[in-house]
Order: C-alpha cells, then structure tokens, then sequence
C-alpha cells in the first residue's frame, strides 16, 4: 500500500555560495556566476578546466546571467546577508512559493527572470513559471505559488513562453485540432479538385465557343467572298452591256453622219434649206435621245450595284 504525504512538496535543494551583499528573501531568484574566473578559494581556475565557482557562485539576476538562473532562496535562507551560504530550491517540475511585484491570474500570468531584479517579473529574459495563484502583488510585493518549469535555458522571454504553454494547450486541444486539421484537408482538396474541374470545364467550353467562331467566321468570310464575286460578275456583265450600248449609239452617229453626207453630195447648194433643216434636226434630235437614254441606262446601273 502506497503512503499518502500529506502537506509534503518534494524539492531539490542545493546549498550554494551567495556572493553579493543585499539580504535575501524567501522566493527571491538567483543566477549562477558563469563567468566568474575564480573557484571558492579564490584560485584562478584556467578556462576549460570545470570551474567548481561557476555552479556553486550564485549572484543577482543580470541579463547575461539570466540564462543560467541557478534556482529560488528556500525559506530557511530567507534574511541572510551576503556574503553567505544559501539553500536554494533547484528549478524543476514543481510548485514553489516565488518572491513578485506581479498582478497574478492562476494559470495565466507567466514569471520571468529579469534582468537587475531578485523578483519574478512580468517581463524578462527567461521564462521560469506559472502562477498558481490569483493574488495581486504589485501593490504589496510578496510570494505566490508558481509552477516551475524552465524550456531550454537561453532561450528569449517570448520563445520560452511559447514552449511553457504549448505543452497544456496541445495536450487540450489535439483531438479538436486533428478534427479542424482533417476537415481542412478535406475542404481545401475538394476546393482544389473543384477549381481543376472547372478550370479544365472552362478551357474546354473555350475552346469549343473559339473553333465555333473561327468557323463561323471562315463561312461569313465565305460568304462575303461568294458576295464580292457575283457582285463583280455583275458590274463586269453590266460594263459589257454598257460597251454594247455605246458602240451601238456610235454606229447609229456614224450612220446618221453618212446619211447627211449623201444628203450634201446630192445636193451640194442643198437648194431646199427647211428639208435640210428638218433632216439634220432628225438626226441629231434621234441620236441625242438615244445617247441620252443609254447614258441614263448607265447611271441607273451603277446606282442598283452600288446601293
């Protein structure tokens, strides 16, 4: 049978060497000295040689040092002066009292190790925790409970924040998100089958309308070119028909004209001027009008082809 510990918190511990002089609070944080050159005794210890003064120092927070946060002042340390031996409580997966000047929310307020400062701040260097409790200490700076848990030491305030509340928030949401993810994929793949479908609907109904026009362009090109062509038959007809008349109406002047010649030669004084007259008016009135009728014949022609 298994023991119940009641009121038990099991923590590591570690006695270390504070180095500076304030007096030291229960819940304050502090950082190991990781460039200290020198060991407890005070000997230079050459670099590359594991100096024991780099994980037994411990010193104030600074934003160089905030990296390698060393651990939170147990309550058996609490008022000692430095220099002094300390114990502190190592960070770990547990839940600690921790010293803060922050307005917390339980499970919401996120502490960091910040740079010049022994308190859990809102904003810092390294994210070390969550608060475990709702208690406003920005008024009155004291202790509230934080769950320590450190991602990658080194890592930047906003990086470290991301790995401590990614762990609960997957762990929430995973079988929704799964759902959300493979619903997703479905809707994109079946937009995306969809779009090709449509696409290749579309090309093909283009096509299709394109060789449809070129066709139908090709038989009013036909046709426009069947068009020009009678209408050139018919002017050519029309100028033959044109031609025809007028030789015609110069064989009718070239007659008249000969007729009016033996006129003359029969009589040359033409002794009977009013039978001249009336024969040169004959002729002349004859061809005029039959000149004029082809001529308007012609014009008539030209006007029903190119109307």
């Amino acid at each position: 049978m298994n023991v119940i510990q009641y009121k038990t918190n099991k923590v590591s511990k570690k006695r270390v060497y504070y180095t500076g002089s304030d007096t030291l609070l229960e819940g304050y944080l502090l950082c190991y000295d990781y460039d200290t050159t020198t060991d407890l005794d005070g000997d230079t210890i050459a670099e590359g040689s594991c100096n024991s003064g780099r994980y037994l120092k411990v010193e104030k927070p600074t934003t160089n040092n905030c990296p390698f946060f060393a651990g939170i002042v147990a309550a058996e340390s609490a008022n000692k002066v430095g220099p002094c031996w300390v114990t502190i409580i190592e960070p770990a997966n547990v839940i600690v009292p921790v010293y803060t000047d922050v307005n917390c929310t339980n499970a919401s307020s996120y502490l960091y190790v910040a740079n010049a400062s022994y308190y859990a701040r809102a904003t810092g260097v390294v994210v070390i925790g969550l608060a475990n409790e709702t208690v406003n200490r920005s008024g009155t700076n004291g202790l509230v409970l934080c769950r320590i848990k450190l991602k990658q030491e080194g890592t930047s305030a906003t990086v470290s924040d991301s790995l401590l509340s990614v762990e609960v928030y997957l762990k929430a949401s995973i079988g929704s998100d799964e759902t959300v993810h493979s619903d997703a994929i479905a809707v994109l793949s079946g937009r995306a089958y969809s779009i090709d479908t449509m696409s290749k609907s579309d090309d093909a109904a283009l096509t299709s309308n394109t060789l449809y026009k070129l066709n139908s362009d090709e038989t009013v090109h036909s046709d426009a070119i069947a068009v020009a062509s009678n209408a050139t038959y018919k002017i050519n007809s029309d100028m033959s028909q044109i031609m025809s008349d007028l030789k015609s109406q110069a064989s009718n002047a070239k007659t008249a004209a000969s007729n009016l010649a033996v006129m003359l030669s029969d009589d040359v004084n033409y002794s009977d001027v009013s039978v001249l007259a009336s024969d040169i008016r004959n002729i002349v009135v004859k061809n005029v009008s039959d000149l004029a009728a082809a001529v308007s014949n012609i014009c008539v022609a030209f006007s029903d082809r190119f109307a």
